[in-house]
């Protein structure tokens, strides 16, 4: 279930940081604090998809920047890739970004051929500044 969140829980932090952690990408929870506060702020946008149980398999954070926007963070569980839980984040943040009058959506992509290939096939493309890629709504 993908659902967005205007409040983030110590335990969702936590299922969070713990999903990020596994692909080396340095967070703490004081990390999370500052996620927490952008979120419940409304500075930055959250999607989360949980099991019903409530352990977190994926998430995507954005932050709003006026006609457009950049996703900070997309991970999904290792052990769920390619399942469309990362496309589902992705195009539930899309729509968002729609509704909102975004027309563009910017990202610095991990490096990996599988994140660069993710956004590739989601319409991503390099904008000319380095890492950056872009997608116009």
């Amino acid at each position: 279930m993908i659902r967005r969140v205007s409040c983030l829980g110590i335990d969702m932090a936590r299922g969070c940081r713990d999903i990020a952690g596994v692909f080396g990408y340095e967070n703490t929870l004081t990390d999370w604090a500052a996620v927490k506060y952008r979120v419940e702020s409304g500075l930055s946008v959250m999607f989360v998809c949980q099991y019903v149980n409530g352990d977190v398999k994926g998430f995507l954070v954005g932050t709003d920047r006026g006609n457009n926007t950049e996703v900070e963070a997309l991970f999904v569980n290792n052990d769920l890739h390619r399942r469309g839980i990362g496309t589902a984040l992705l195009m539930a943040y899309e729509n968002y970004c729609v509704e909102m009058g975004v027309k563009k959506i910017k990202l610095v992509p991990r490096e990996t051929k599988q994140a660069r290939a993710f956004y590739a096939k989601h319409g991503y493309v390099w904008s000319g500044w380095g890492r950056m890629l872009q997608k116009t709504l």
